[in-house]
């Protein structure tokens, strides 16, 4: 196995599941909040268009940014709903939450940046991004806005150098920011 896998926990939240799996097992009932499965079954409509997917043959790879069609689909979704001027270039489609923010962290951190993670948090982030050698910030409080960030940052790290890369991660929601101590920012735009 390679050292950096020797780095991360074993998943809090599948060994949590387990653990419910097995007093379930036993007749105690328990709410389970652990991998956030849905309580109900796939609904019928779904699996027929899964279903007419597979008559056409539509079960072979494609573009590994996800079906165009899709793509376009969430490109006319985000104008509308979010009011947000992107197009199918800037749309990848993942598997899931997580998996996207791995991706997005093996993007954009370079060895020893820092990523702000605010506590209530998922309990994989902070080897998301300890697996693409960053360093987590853990904060409590939450975060509301940017500026709310940056001095949770502050009051983080103490020290006066600049901060050349900063990421907040937050539920399912990455902001890239570019600061400096002396208050210059440059935000990408959340989408």
């Amino acid at each position: 196995m390679s050292t950096r896998l020797e780095t991360v926990s074993n998943s809090a939240s599948l060994q949590t599941s387990e653990r419910v799996a097995g007093l379930k097992s036993k007749g105690i009932p328990v709410v389970d909040l652990t991998l956030g499965e849905p309580d109900f079954d796939t609904p019928a409509c779904v699996k027929k268009m899964a279903e007419d997917a597979m008559s056409r043959n539509l079960t072979h790879y494609t573009s590994a940014r996800g079906i165009p069609t899709l793509r376009e689909e969430i490109v006319d979704y985000l104008m509308k709903r979010r009011d947000a001027e992107v197009s199918a270039d800037d749309v990848i489609v993942t598997p899931g939450a997580k998996q996207g923010l791995f991706y997005v962290m093996c993007s954009v951190l370079d060895p020893g940046d820092e990523v702000v993670i605010p506590e209530p948090t998922w309990l994989s982030y902070g080897d998301i991004v300890k697996l693409n050698d960053g360093v987590s910030v853990f904060t409590s409080g939450g975060m509301g806005s940017y500026d709310d960030a940056v001095e949770l940052f502050r009051k983080t790290r103490r020290d006066a150098c600049a901060i050349e890369k900063m990421l907040f991660l937050r539920d399912y929601d990455i902001v890239r920011i570019k600061a400096y101590l002396s208050g210059k920012t440059v935000p990408v735009r959340d989408a």
